[in-house]
């Protein structure tokens, strides 16, 4: 599986001033710090694991970001030469594979 972020860059500035108190030992201090958006890039994370569908759902077992979906939950399927793309409401998930023509045709056959 794979999953795309966008991640913002930014850059953070600060500034401060500190000057001895009225009491000993003592302080007073005052500060500002601010951050300004420069950018944007994308993070790509791939998950190996094991996908299975049934006649009922699709599960993929993957330590971190597996999941069971019904099948009758789908919104929509993507094919892809290497892949399918499958959403269930507002969550997509993205399945690199060599056989995605198969993959989507079993879908296709499901539905």
């Amino acid at each position: 599986m794979v999953e795309s972020k966008v991640q913002k860059d930014y850059i953070h500035k600060s500034m401060g001033h500190s000057t001895p108190g009225l009491l000993k030992e003592n302080r007073w201090g005052s500060g500002i710090s601010w951050s300004k958006e420069i950018g944007e890039h994308t993070e790509t994370q791939v998950y190996s694991g094991m996908l299975y569908v049934t006649n009922k759902r699709t599960i993929f077992v993957e330590k971190m970001k597996g999941f069971d979906k019904k099948h009758t939950s789908i919104s929509a399927i993507n094919e892809f030469y290497d892949g399918l793309e499958i959403q269930y409401g507002s969550k997509t998930y993205v399945i690199m594979t060599d056989d995605a023509a198969r993959l989507y045709e079993l879908y296709e056959s499901l539905h």
